[in-house]
């Protein structure tokens, strides 16, 4: 029975290393996840993924305005050597209708224009940056409404 016992607290001192081992390797990427910071220090730091800008309007779409459209602009940096992925999802507010839910490959930055959302709709626009595994490394969204349709004189 004593040999059962130690095998139970070995089994149980190897879980509890390895459960430590593996918080201290996401530790980096938990403490980014949170959002905070304080700032400081400076200087030779290795490179967070991370949106750096990101802008959303909405107007006509081109070519006589016969609907609205949404234009998100966004720069995201990322470590060298890593492929930046982008998510964008533009959506009705209400119904929860996309215009656009596509993936972003290989630009750090870029305009993706939402063409033919109704005029007077209000969408949530999110952007998310993801690693190769999908995990969202950082998160931007805005609320925009399109313009009325132009009235003629």
């Amino acid at each position: 029975m004593k040999q059962h016992q130690t095998n139970n607290t070995s089994l149980l001192t190897s879980y509890l290393a390895l459960l430590v081992a593996f918080t201290v390797g996401l530790m980096p990427v938990l403490s980014f996840a949170s959002g905070g910071g304080t700032g400081g220090g400076g200087g030779g730091g290795t490179v967070v993924s991370a949106i750096t800008s990101f802008k959303v309007t909405a107007g006509y779409r081109p070519g006589g305005g016969a609907s609205g459209a949404v234009w998100t602009s966004y720069s995201v940096q990322v470590p060298s050597g890593t492929t930046p992925i982008v998510h964008l999802t533009v959506a009705d507010a209400v119904t929860g209708q996309y215009y656009y839910n596509g993936m972003v490959l290989y630009y750090s930055s870029a305009t993706i224009d939402a063409d033919y959302v109704p005029f007077s709709t209000t969408c949530v626009v999110k952007l998310d940056l993801l690693n190769n595994s999908g995990a969202v490394l950082d998160s931007r969204s805005a609320t925009v409404t399109t313009p009325a349709p132009k009235t003629q004189p």
